[in-house]
């Protein structure tokens, strides 16, 4: 990777970058909460929520392999085919749906497979943002990119809950679609500079197996997917269950989006406050 030259944050590729992300999480947002609906709609049972959610999660499990790969070929074709095929999945769930009734295994497919291209969009998502922004911006840089894919997050949902109530599920779905496709045109509107290859002599297994090493070295990396894998097991029951208990209190099912947006909002919440609370404990 070479090294971004000084200059301002704010430069046009950053910004498209930044939008593209934003829509990106967005339109991940409106599918899950439109996919949680169809599914319990569908069965209502909690358990074929939870194997949903677990055939999205299953991708990230490649991820480690999926680093290596990111780090062979060209990061921008990689991200505007990423969204491109995310988008295209999600329309021909939207057609089908205006057509009639989808299946259940049509829609544990699609999120499977959305799983699966994340695996290899967030490696490269990670590796490119350095490359657009000057060193001494980048963790300024991290915080707007970190606040701004939460944002976009927390109003995907409650987006979600508003749309499917206002246009129904095909239509929520066809919008969402096109969020998808806007981002990655935006993607080939971003200019790189060039980046230094993996050495050709040196195998796909031997990079796999120097990275592996390099964890060894330092542990607290291997953590970081660890904790994010707990944390999403933890969170899992909620979102299971999320629609039973909405069914029970008589609410709209699209109300799943504003209940998972309300919960999350808490957690990220009770995140950002515990430095506060840990420096006024060290002072009492």
């Amino acid at each position: 990777m070479t090294s971004t030259p000084s200059g301002p944050l704010w430069t046009r590729s950053f910004t498209i970058y930044w939008l593209a992300g934003l829509q990106s999480v967005f339109g991940n947002s409106l599918t899950s909460v439109v996919v949680a609906v169809l599914v319990y709609g569908m069965t209502g049972q909690s358990s074929a929520m939870g194997l949903t959610l677990a055939l999205g999660l299953l991708p990230g499990l490649v991820s480690p392999f999926a680093g290596v790969v990111v780090d062979r070929v060209a990061l921008k074709p990689l991200l505007f085919l990423g969204d491109l095929l995310r988008g295209l999945l999600v329309l021909a769930l939207g057609l089908a749906l205006l057509g009639g009734e989808v299946s259940l295994f049509w829609l544990n497919t699609v999120v499977f497979l959305s799983g699966l291209i994340t695996a290899f969009t967030t490696p490269a998502t990670s590796t490119l943002l350095p490359q657009l922004v000057p060193e001494e911006h980048l963790a300024r840089a991290n915080g707007l990119m970190g606040m701004g894919l939460q944002s976009a997050q927390l109003v995907g949902l409650l987006a979600g809950a508003g749309l499917v109530a206002w246009l129904g599920n095909p239509q929520t779905l066809l919008l969402d679609a096109a969020t998808f496709l806007i981002s990655a045109a935006a993607y080939l509107l971003i200019r790189l500079p060039e980046r230094a290859k993996a050495p050709k002599e040196e195998s796909y297994w031997s990079a796999f197996v120097a990275g592996l090493q390099t964890l060894r070295q330092y542990p607290g990396f291997a953590l970081i997917p660890v904790l994010a894998f707990v944390v999403n097991v933890a969170f899992a029951p909620v979102q299971m269950l999320l629609p039973a208990h909405i069914e029970l209190l008589r609410l709209p099912e699209a109300y799943y989006g504003v209940a998972l947006a309300l919960v999350m909002g808490g957690c990220w919440r009770g995140v950002s406050v515990l430095p506060l609370s840990g420096t006024v404990s060290l002072q009492s």
